[in-house]
């Protein structure tokens, strides 16, 4: 069945056609307003075949007007539901101006659309997808792996954005250089409660006060960081029952029965950093968690003390550091010169520094609980 426009009494079909006809740049402009109001305001749904049509149609005309005819047309049909993804997709791979309505607003996205769109254009663009009013984890993964500054501060800001764990992490990592970052970050209440722990860490004092000036609730986060911590120690002691055969590699290193280098590269490539800890921390005699926790810190010299104090080889340790530049989700660029730092490091001097780093350790605890 055919739709109609009623004040011309003629198939929208045809009229579509008919439209097509127009040259100039001033009657271009005119007919993509009323193509658009030919096809929006029809009280019947568009065939398949007339969206088609209508699609080929509007697409033409857009990569032939002035920009700011496209920009314009882009903050008209942005909102509405019935718009052709084909539409859609082609505005918001233009630029900015005219790809921002679109991308912010327009719901006839899939989520595979916009990590594609996320995944090529431009960081503009990216910062338009993280203004949505609702995001997935798919979306904001990307737009966290490629996002620069102002994009991951408008991603962590959104309440409207899932953030997958994963993704918590990089943020993470990445607050330590930002304090809008790090204040967008303690407002949210979907945070992993080992991401909360790492966060708190961040917080300097003088941060703390401006948000105690400010209004925030540093006793909420106080509680949050306090019950984040308690959850990790819970699951610390769970997963110590329930990890026999890392029980076993480790009594086995212990006898000499495996190397110690062999037992820590089956641990990075699990991608386990608990186990891996639990290993060191056994070979230095210091606390689990405290090696779990230098082990995911941004900081690099506390792990590199614990991992040259249990005389651990080179290649081993450069394992250790790729698992943590791609847990936090940092490039690994500064691995090379931290490398070359950890093999100048002798044994001796390391477990000299091991002392100092758990007492800081403990410290920084006590301090910011």
């Amino acid at each position: 069945m055919q739709l109609t426009d009623e004040n011309k009494g003629a198939p929208l079909l045809a009229r579509l056609a008919g439209l097509a006809t127009h040259k100039s740049s001033d009657d271009r402009r005119l007919l993509l307003g009323e193509l658009s109001e030919l096809y929006f305001s029809a009280e019947k749904i568009p065939a398949k075949r007339e969206s088609f049509l209508f699609a080929e149609i509007v697409n033409k005309i857009v990569n032939e007007v002035e920009v700011d005819v496209r920009a314009s047309f882009s903050k008209d049909v942005c909102a509405q539901e019935r718009l052709p993804v084909e539409i859609a997709k082609n505005l918001a791979c233009q630029e900015s101006a005219i790809a921002a309505p679109v991308l912010e607003n327009s719901q006839v996205f899939s989520d595979d659309d916009l990590v594609e769109i996320a995944k090529t254009q431009s960081q503009d663009h990216l910062l338009a997808i993280a203004r949505r009013e609702t995001l997935s984890e798919a979306v904001t993964d990307t737009l966290i792996d490629r996002g620069e500054m102002p994009v991951l501060q408008t991603v962590s800001g959104n309440t409207g954005a899932q953030i997958s764990e994963d993704g918590f992490d990089k943020l993470v990592a990445k607050a330590a250089v930002d304090e809008e970052l790090q204040i967008n970050l303690l407002q949210r209440v979907d945070m992993s409660s080992s991401a909360i722990v790492r966060l708190k860490s961040m917080v300097s004092e003088e941060l703390r006060a401006r948000l105690e000036l400010s209004n925030f609730d540093v006793g909420k986060l106080k509680n949050v960081v306090e019950k984040a911590a308690q959850s990790i120690a819970e699951e610390t002691q769970t997963a110590r029952k329930d990890r026999l055969g890392v029980r076993v590699m480790i009594a086995d290193v212990k006898e000499g029965k495996k190397n110690l280098d062999e037992a820590v590269c089956e641990l990075t490539a699990a991608e386990n950093p608990y186990d891996l800890g639990w290993l060191l921390a056994e070979m230095v005699n210091i606390p689990v968690e405290e090696a779990v926790q230098q082990i995911v810190r941004p900081d690099s010299v506390p792990i590199s003390i614990i991992a040259k104090s249990a005389d651990l080889g080179i290649d081993a340790f450069n394992r250790i550091m790729q698992l943590r530049a791609k847990q936090m989700g940092l490039s690994g660029s500064h691995i090379g010169g931290v490398l070359k730092t950890f093999e100048e490091m002798s044994p001796l001097e390391a477990q000299r520094s091991l002392r100092y780093v758990v007492a800081q350790g403990k410290l920084a605890a006590d301090g910011s609980s």
